[in-house]
């Protein structure tokens, strides 16, 4: 399978993707709503997209949960700029990859609710595509990596906590900032970790901002 569906122009009920038989990349290059949850499950050996490169911009928009088990998805793919996932509930990432950004254009990622990570690989950015993230409450907990960059990302990543930010052991949370950009994190409660790994910087500016208490009982904060 390596060409869209038709029939995306419309508000769901619930929405699964579960392509097993992908061999492609994939845009949906329609406004996505989602009355109910929205799940990933397989994106087979291709990608899941909002858009790309000169193909417009993009929402999924989304009333309850967003839940991806599996797969490989992306709000902006190489040069796609203006596309965006919004979520009423929580957004749960347990397997899988999920990027903000995937190219130099950028992407925006709002949850109401909670984004929580127990497994699977969360990106910011592998390129120069800015990025913004904005969320109720963090919790990662039990598996799963967070790079705020990665590869050759040189995109400014904000994210913005309203709520509290949560970590326990086995999580590995990488800021991965660099000489040409900043990552800010702006946390409105508590940060608070049990374990794992916190590493904010790796040769340029990684910001973080705590407006609650700062708790962390162990594991590695660099």
């Amino acid at each position: 399978v390596s060409t869209l569906i038709g029939g995306l122009a419309q508000t769901f009920g619930n929405f699964t993707w579960n392509c097993t038989g992908q061999t492609a990349g994939i845009s949906l290059l329609n406004d996505v709503v989602v009355q109910g949850d929205y799940q990933l499950t397989s994106t087979g050996t291709g990608y899941l997209r909002n858009s790309t490169t000169g193909a417009g911009a993009y929402s999924i928009v989304v009333a309850g949960d967003s839940i991806q088990t599996g797969g490989d998805a992306r709000i902006s793919d190489a040069a796609a700029t203006g596309n965006s996932i919004e979520v009423t509930g929580n957004f749960l990432l347990s397997g899988g990859t999920f990027y903000v950004s995937f190219g130099t254009g950028g992407g925006v990622l709002d949850v109401d609710g909670e984004l929580d990570i127990s497994g699977g690989t969360f990106v910011g950015t592998n390129n120069s595509g800015a990025v913004t993230i904005n969320v109720g409450d963090f919790d990662f907990n039990t598996a799963g990596t967070v790079n705020l960059k990665t590869g050759t990302g040189t995109g400014a990543v904000t994210v913005n906590i309203s709520g509290n930010y949560t970590q326990s052991a086995g999580t590995a949370f990488n800021v991965r900032s660099n000489a040409t950009s900043t990552s800010t994190i702006n946390l409105t409660g508590n940060f608070s970790t049990s374990g794992g790994t916190f590493n904010m910087s790796s040769g340029g500016v990684g910001i973080l901002n705590v407006g609650g208490d700062f708790t962390a009982t162990a594991g590695t904060i660099t």
